[in-house]
């Protein structure tokens, strides 16, 4: 399995939710999770991986 850089993800898509492909390409993004599903249903993708991109400068306390 070849290594994902997923750097540009953080960078372009910050603050929302987005549709993958299984090899992590971007189908969709979009502010709400419905929102991203529906527009990869409406592209003809059923399951896709979806996740919401975090703020890279956000700092958090575990």
């Amino acid at each position: 399995m070849p290594f994902n850089d997923l750097t540009k993800l953080f960078t372009e898509y910050s603050n929302k939710w987005v549709a993958l492909t299984d090899d992590k390409q971007v189908i969709a993004a979009g502010e709400t999770l419905s929102q991203v599903i529906k527009i990869a249903l409406q592209k003809g993708y059923n399951n896709p991986l979806t996740a919401r991109i975090p703020d890279p400068n956000t700092e958090y306390v575990l």
